[in-house]
């Protein structure tokens, strides 16, 4: 049986996906495509062997996950991809209401410990599909992620907008990585040499497909985005997962968890270790 391997139906997993069809890897299992929401989901039933997840989502259920070195998506100074999009200023949002895009709990968590660390805010938060009209007629403000996020980034309205990469970066320095990909320890155990190839045949594949985003850039502007913010866009990602990532994961799960927003700050183990 092929193993199964989450993928993000987000531009920013692009990359992978194309670095997984030049390898030839894709031909070699069976993706399963979601929201970071499901493919977690999927994962905890058992049925994916190798996924991404919110890196948030490693707080509250990461003691039989392995995460895979070197593979992320992060981002620094900005993305773009996950926004606040409000109709006041962000330091009137106190009292307010928020709603939050349901597709990942990492930019939840992330707008929370902002707006409680940095500006002292204390809003409602509803969850909702992501659709950016329906959010702004019932709340004051929308947290929007991926695709959509950057539909809304991008549209020239007299909405307020905020990217949380610039906010976390703007307060602590440091990058933060919305997706890590991790393997189920059962699988890695029972199917070693198997979980081996597939994690290695991985981290080749985004070695591969960062190496192709003129390609992939290409490919997607087919679909209707325009290709200088897409270039934009994608020159603000890294896809590798270093040691100050792994430094930033942690200062933001720790700040988490002294809000009471996640039940510990997990031990992160590496597959091979």
């Amino acid at each position: 049986m092929k193993p199964r391997v989450g993928h993000i139906r987000f531009l920013n997993s692009m990359p992978l996906y194309e670095g997984m069809r030049i390898t030839g890897l894709l031909d070699l299992i069976e993706l399963v495509k979601g929201t970071p929401r499901e493919l977690i989901d999927m994962l905890r039933r058992g049925e994916l062997e190798v996924s991404p997840i919110s890196s948030v989502e490693y707080c509250k259920g990461g003691d039989d996950l392995f995460v895979i070195p070197e593979v992320s998506i992060t981002a620094y100074e900005s993305v773009e991809s996950v926004v606040l999009v409000s109709k006041v200023p962000i330091d009137e949002l106190d009292k307010s209401r928020i709603s939050l895009s349901n597709a990942s709990s990492t930019s939840q968590t992330l707008l929370k410990v902002i707006l409680r660390e940095y500006y002292d805010i204390y809003p409602e938060y509803i969850e909702m599909e992501p659709d950016l009209q329906k959010m702004l007629e019932v709340s004051d403000a929308a947290l929007l992620i991926g695709d959509p996020a950057l539909i809304a980034f991008w549209r020239e309205d007299e909405l307020f907008k905020y990217d949380l990469s610039h906010e976390w970066y703007r307060h602590t320095g440091m990058g933060m990585s919305y997706a890590i990909w991790v393997i189920r320890e059962a699988y890695a155990e029972c199917e070693h040499d198997q979980a081996r190839w597939l994690v290695d045949g991985i981290k080749n594949a985004m070695r591969t497909g960062e190496s192709a985003i003129e390609h992939t850039i290409d490919v997607i502007s087919n679909n209707g985005y325009p290709q200088e913010r897409l270039k934009r866009y994608f020159g603000k990602l890294s896809f590798g997962l270093s040691q100050k990532d792994v430094e930033g994961l942690l200062i933001f799960f720790k700040k988490a968890f002294d809000l009471g927003l996640v039940e510990k700050v997990p031990d992160i183990r590496f597959f091979g270790d």
